[in-house]
């Protein structure tokens, strides 16, 4: 678009300063004429894409192509389904890193289908809450001496994820000093794309005025084996 629109503008100024009337009709009349050629192969091209699906959901059905198939739909991903009682419902490690999956669904997107971007962080800081409950499970906040804030967030992102996608967050400790902590988080995909990337750095006040502390010995007993 910004390539047409340049194109535009050139051939616009190039029939001013010729005076070529047709030369400025025809730069301002392009770009509308870009965007009507746009919109009919959109709509052209979900035409073919819906003609396309009806055709593979259709031959599925035949008895041939179920059986070389074993079942599964053409071009459609098969996915089995985990027995019931074994969902991963807290998390688990996988070697340093913390991972947990979930399912993306209606609620997580946004008006065009994909998943809001500002999900992603709620992602994130879904799976260190997790992280922090499986390092730490005697935690209680009521009588902890301390809270964990959040110092900087940051995040990468790389591709999009849409409605009922899965959803993997991994996370680790990569580094710590005397006063902060720092997370590495990766995001994931159903087909094991990566989603977006990013980290954050953690610091520990006091749970009665809110004063920087040192790293807190719990938090180096439950940290250090997962550096």
């Amino acid at each position: 678009m910004f390539s047409m629109a340049s194109l535009c503008l050139v051939v616009f100024a190039f029939g001013y300063l010729a005076n070529q009337n047709i030369l400025m009709y025809l730069g301002s009349l392009l770009p509308l004429v870009y965007v009507v050629w746009l919109v009919v192969t959109t709509d052209l091209l979900r035409l073919v894409t819906e003609k396309a699906e009806q055709v593979l959901d259709a031959a599925a059905e035949i008895p041939a192509i179920k059986a070389l198939a074993g079942g599964a739909k053409p071009g459609v991903r098969s996915e089995v389904a985990a027995p019931l009682g074994t969902h991963d419902l807290a998390g688990h490690f996988e070697d340093k890193w913390f991972v947990y999956s979930m399912i993306a669904t209606y609620a997580d997107t946004n008006s065009v289908g994909n998943v809001y971007f500002g999900m992603y962080g709620m992602f994130v800081g879904k799976t260190r809450e997790l992280f922090f409950k499986a390092v730490m499970p005697e935690f209680e906040l009521k009588t902890s001496k301390f809270y964990i804030l959040t110092r900087t967030y940051e995040h990468k992102f790389v591709r999009e994820s849409r409605e009922f996608d899965t959803i993997t967050v991994k996370i680790k400790v990569v580094d710590f000093n005397r006063k902060f902590c720092t997370l590495e988080h990766q995001i994931f995909g159903t087909d094991n794309e990566l989603l977006g990337k990013g980290k954050q750095s953690l610091l520990f006040v006091s749970s009665k005025d809110y004063g920087l502390l040192d790293i807190p010995p719990e938090i180096y007993t439950a940290f250090i084996k997962h550096v």
